[in-house]
């Protein structure tokens, strides 16, 4: 199954490329259209107040801090909207829209220091604005509680190169996911057609035996004759002489049995690529490429000793001798369809005549054909 699919997808290896390359051109546009945006990054202690006088409120002060609340009351304060609007208050906008700037904070576990993030356009502006929010917030914070004091860690400064946009790993990221839309289009388009390949497959089928109807298969051998003009080709027919007989005798579903049958015995000793195809009321042809003469005869040799055993249907009220004659001819790569099929035809008249029943042309024959 995983081979299947892998053959799959390297057969229509084009459609994910071009998926591929759409989603690279879709993200160079995007990098090269997007604003790109700096973050500024102010960082705040939070430690005890200097003026606790006794080592009892100090000691019990530490243990507030440890457990996380106030240093998280604080962060939130810092990035609230009062005092971001108290900054928009007291702060020039240099021409900047204050909407175009989002403030974020980030506290880590196990320590007493946050982080107030500005993203913006300017990165000279982020900068200025984190430190201004900073100082707006601890103003505000110290308004309020005295127990224990913040001070600002680092200040801003005014990044070097934008969060975003990355145009490196935008195109790594647009990249997979086109690699995946690709990957993805195929295998859906594979299943939703299978449905139809079967439908199609049933149409191009003779519904007596299970065999390719003799236009299908004609369509099949041409297109392989056209796909692969240098590989060998050999092509066969099995006139099944009892079928011949008593075709017209037998009840439609004895004789539907002995045509499946017959079409089973085929395939046991056929590859893949092989194909069995309905040649008329009581032959069938078989499609063997890449094949020379020599081994398809060996191939046919087998199917003939299956054949010769007698068959019985499922009921087992009818069993006769199926008594098969193969005609077997090779391709020569100037030769047209029909002259193929004439020589397959002509080396199963010969095979009717000969003891053994079989017989390959030109192989065997001695003299050019009339």
């Amino acid at each position: 199954m995983v081979r299947h699919y892998l053959d799959l997808l390297q057969s229509n290896w084009r459609w994910i490329a071009m998926y591929v390359l759409g989603a690279c051109i879709l993200s160079v546009l995007i990098s090269i259209s997007a604003t790109p945006i700096y973050r500024a990054t102010t960082s705040f202690v939070i430690y005890p107040n200097e003026n606790l006088t006794s080592s009892r409120d100090v000691v019990s002060s530490l243990d507030t801090l440890e457990k996380r609340s106030v240093i998280t009351t604080y962060s939130e304060i810092v990035a609230s909207e009062r005092v971001y609007q108290n900054t928009q208050l007291n702060m020039p906008s240099a021409g900047q829209d204050f909407a175009s700037y989002q403030r974020s904070v980030v506290v880590p576990q196990e320590s007493n220091i946050f982080y107030l993030n500005i993203d913006g356009p300017s990165p000279a502006f982020a900068a200025a604005l984190a430190n201004n929010v900073g100082t707006q917030g601890i103003a505000t914070i110290k308004g309020i509680y005295q127990v224990f004091d913040i001070s600002v860690l680092d200040e801003a400064r005014a990044p070097q190169a934008p969060i975003r946009p990355r145009p490196l790993l935008s195109l790594l990221l647009f990249a997979l996911g086109g690699l995946g839309l690709g990957i993805l289009q195929v295998i859906v388009i594979y299943q939703a057609s299978r449905p139809l390949e079967a439908i199609r497959d049933r149409l191009n089928r003779d519904p007596e035996s299970g065999a390719y109807k003799r236009a299908h298969f004609s369509n099949l051998i041409e297109r392989r004759m056209a796909d692969r003009p240098d590989a060998p080709l050999s092509l066969a027919i099995i006139e099944l002489e009892s079928l011949k007989t008593f075709a017209n005798s037998l009840p439609n579903a004895v004789l539907t049995d002995f045509l499946t049958n017959t079409v089973e015995i085929l395939k046991k000793q056929l590859r893949g690529n092989d194909a069995v195809g309905r040649w008329n009321e009581s032959a069938f042809a078989i499609l063997l490429p890449d094949t020379p003469p020599q081994p398809a005869a060996r191939t046919l040799l087998r199917i003939r000793q299956g054949l010769l055993q007698p068959m019985e249907e499922h009921s087992g009220l009818y069993k006769v001798s199926l008594k098969p004659s193969i005609g077997l001819t090779a391709w020569e790569n100037e030769e047209t369809l029909s002259e193929l099929c004439s020589n397959a035809e002509y080396a199963l008249e010969k095979a009717n005549q000969a003891p053994e029943r079989i017989f390959v042309y030109p192989v065997n024959l001695g003299e050019p054909k009339p």
